[in-house]
């Protein structure tokens, strides 16, 4: 015991709270050296003092309990040291997809105008699609998108049926870093096509849908919420009442890494109304896909 110290004293050492020391304990993170079985006072030796300070510097670089976990238990240095990178990796990229958010709000705080995206509106037709409904956070739907479009264009091959216009993915609900939500990756063909599997068939109601064309570089999370940022907006500032969930549509150019490429469109279907004579209306089916 000469050795040990409270978790008082390990807190003045560290500067992490004898809350957070607690929880700690409780996740099974910082387990104590030994606990007075009748006081229930715990103490800690050299080994937890140094796995607390290494935990206190994870969590200071913004690193949540999970992830500090899976440092801590990783097999090797090295093997830490990728752990850290990779998250650090992710936390620059977010900052990055954050900088254009940033000049949207400050552009429009400074001159009281919504949004500088281009909005455009359209009439789309009904449309026969075969889709994919998953439940999915912002961080999933990188994976999710490309994996479902796949399982769909595989339908489609096996069938010999064509890709009648754009895939697109409607979100049913919110989805965020925090929210996971329902996500339908949809993708528009012709002819008879049965159920398989996951992949269900449908009909998309013929509507009319304000959009914004969105870059390469904004298309991710959270850089693509400035364009859904700004159709809602026009929407709701001309009393337009939505029809249907919002979707993002791909170009036929959608894997173009070209900063400045326009690759998708954000879109969101809605009532229609006089205020539409005020956007620009473009033509469907967009020519891009029928010169394919």
């Amino acid at each position: 015991m000469h050795d040990l110290i409270s978790i008082g004293e390990l807190s003045r050492q560290t500067s992490l709270s004898q809350k957070a020391l607690r929880i700690y304990d409780a996740r099974g993170l910082l387990r104590p050296a030994c606990t007075d079985e009748r006081t229930g006072f715990r103490y800690y030796g050299r080994e937890e003092i140094a796995r607390s300070r290494r935990i206190a510097l994870l969590r200071a670089i913004g690193m949540s309990l999970e992830q500090v976990g899976q440092v801590l238990d990783a097999p090797d240095g090295p093997s830490a040291a990728a752990l850290v990178a990779q998250y650090w990796r992710h936390c620059e990229h977010s900052h990055h997809a954050r900088v254009p958010l940033v000049a949207q709000l400050q552009e429009e705080l400074m001159t009281g105008t919504q949004s500088t995206f281009a909005l455009a509106h359209r009439t789309l037709p009904e449309q026969k699609v075969i889709s994919i409904h998953g439940y999915a956070d912002a961080a999933a739907l990188p994976t999710f998108i490309p994996q479902a479009c796949e399982e769909l264009f595989d339908l489609l091959r096996k069938e010999r049926l064509p890709l009648a216009g754009p895939p697109f993915v409607v979100f049913h609900s919110l989805v965020s870093e925090d929210a996971p939500g329902v996500v339908e990756v949809c993708a528009p063909t012709e002819g008879v096509v049965a159920p398989a599997g996951r992949i269900g068939v449908r009909l998309e109601p013929a509507h009319a849908e304000v959009y914004a064309a969105v870059r390469a570089a904004d298309r991710s999370y959270p850089s693509v919420l400035g364009a859904h940022h700004a159709v809602a907006g026009w929407l709701q500032g001309h009393d337009r009442a939505l029809s249907g969930p919002a979707r993002e549509i791909d170009h036929p150019n959608s894997l173009d890494p070209t900063p400045d490429a326009l690759i998708s469109d954000v879109a969101y279907p809605h009532l229609c109304g006089r205020a539409c004579n005020t956007l620009p209306t473009t033509a469907w089916p967009d020519p891009r896909w029928t010169d394919r």
